[in-house]
């Protein structure tokens, strides 16, 4: 059983009185990466000028030759198409405007090849379905319309063939520059490539019907976020026998599901993080009768936090200094202390800093919050040894990820949304939070990071492993989007 794929992409024409085809091009070889990613024993794709309608007659005749019944073929247009007399054609690069019928390849002989040919897994994929003659910006620009009627009579008489087109008769089929596609084959790649969880059944094949009901979904989606008003009808045509297998994407899901290895430089990028919360009247630079509660948060309540807990970061910065002296075997003039100024504190060790922070709480104003933290890693080693697990047993329930560049964080809560997974996130899509089943912490997205939150604190090794396991399940929901994934 062979896989063939036969792609035709047309944006440019030779008769400059045609108008392009936005994204055609982009439209066919993309297409054509995926079905060498299915494993497609053979893909012929032709585009702009080799796409004539010699060639594009004889390629197609050839390979459908080679077909045997229990073979699998999958033909796909971006270009123009029109009906004469209710038999449809589709623009080459050599059709000419002045000749359209006797310079287009007819539908129905293409049909014709694959009912010869006796292989009984055909799909077509068209967008090539413009009506009207009006031309605006965006749209795949028409000179006349296919009919509908053609198409499903000449499927509906064959139970192994199904057909897919971008629009209804009367409708435009439209491209996206965000997209750099036409809308519909943008969300057809999306489907065939396995990244559309909607199109697929039993986390393994994209059927026809599922792929029709994601497509109906998604096209009409895309295209409210750069024309409202547009309207677009992806449409399914052709007798099916069960629900038809249209690509098997099982192998690409299960590569997905493993991560590369960590590279121990994406830990340079991590810090490890605590915060605790107390009376700001506990604190011991507190005198009763003499300082009073802060009533509000603000810069006043802040400066006053820190001018009172002097001692309490003093305290810590002296034995965080020396356990991390003691713990790595380092000399005094190894370490470098900061502080405590302003609140705060830091000692700078080899491999990493360790920081300490003190302020008002910023919802209330009678309580303060005492940050810790790990930053700087410059030996990513230095996280696996014992020595700086011994010594921040216990510390850290936070561990952060930052990512180098912002995050497109809105890709990932609808890709998290599509996966099932059960998303807090904010209208702005400037946030998000989730658990996740067999999961232990918390996580939470933002634009410039991954926070992993536990219910109490660990050893910075075991922090580390949480992070590895929430890169797995990244990989398994293909959030490629993510810098860890």
């Amino acid at each position: 059983m062979a896989k063939y794929a036969f792609l035709v992409g047309v944006e440019l024409f030779s008769d400059r009185r045609i108008r392009s085809v936005t994204y055609a091009t982009a439209d066919a070889e993309d297409l054509s990466d995926v079905f060498k990613q299915l494993g497609f024993d053979e893909v012929v794709t032709l585009v702009d000028g080799h796409a004539t309608k010699t060639a594009v007659k004889s390629k197609l005749r050839k390979l459908t030759e080679r077909l045997k019944p229990d073979d699998t073929f999958c033909f796909f247009i971006a270009s123009h198409g029109f009906s004469e007399k209710g038999k449809n054609y589709v623009y080459c690069y050599d059709t000419q405007a002045d000749d359209l019928k006797n310079t287009c390849v007819s539908l129905q002989w293409i049909y014709d090849l694959l009912k010869e040919s006796g292989c009984k897994h055909c799909v077509m994929f068209l967008d090539a379905c413009e009506t009207g003659v009006e031309i605006d910006d965006g749209m795949r620009a028409p000179i006349g319309e296919l009919s509908e009627d053609e198409l499903r009579a000449m499927f509906e008489a064959s139970e192994y063939c199904v057909g897919f087109a971008a629009c209804r008769s009367h409708q435009k089929s439209w491209s996206a520059t965000r997209l750099k596609h036409g809308v519909w084959t943008y969300c057809l790649i999306q489907a065939l490539s396995g990244h559309a969880s909607q199109a697929i059944e039993g986390k393994r094949f994209v059927t026809a019907t599922k792929l029709q009901k994601y497509l109906s979904t998604e096209v009409p989606r895309e295209l409210r976020r750069d024309r409202p008003s547009v309207v677009q009808t992806p449409w399914q045509f052709g007798g099916l026998s069960g629900d038809f297998i249209v690509a098997d994407v099982g192998d690409l899901l299960a590569a997905r599901r493993i991560p590369p290895p960590l590279d121990l430089s994406h830990l340079k990028r991590v810090l490890f993080r605590n915060e605790e919360s107390g009376a700001i009247r506990s604190l011991s630079g507190f005198k009763k009768g003499v300082h009073y509660v802060p009533k509000d948060v603000s810069s006043f309540g802040a400066g006053f936090v820190a001018d009172i807990a002097e001692a309490e970061i003093t305290a810590d910065l002296e034995e965080m200094f020396t356990s991390i002296k003691d713990a790595f075997g380092l000399k005094r003039r190894d370490l470098e202390r900061n502080g405590p100024s302003d609140g705060g504190g830091s000692i700078d060790a080899p491999a990493f800093t360790y920081t300490v922070f003190i302020t008002q709480h910023p919802e209330d104003p009678a309580e303060y919050v005492l940050r810790r933290e790990i930053t700087d890693i410059k030996d990513p080693n230095v996280v696996g040894s014992p020595e700086f697990n011994e010594v921040f047993d216990g510390m850290f329930d936070t561990l952060e990820f930052e990512f180098t560049k912002k995050l497109d964080l809105e890709k990932v809560i609808d890709a998290l949304e599509d996966a099932g997974a059960k998303v807090k996130a904010d209208s702005g899509a400037t946030y998000c939070r989730l658990s996740i089943p067999n999961f232990s912490a918390d996580i939470v997205i933002d634009q410039r990071s991954i926070r992993l939150i536990y219910d109490q604190p660990r050893t910075p090794l075991e922090l580390v492993s949480g992070f590895k396991a929430f890169r797995e399940l990244a990989a398994a929901q293909d959030l490629k989007m993510l810098p860890v994934a």
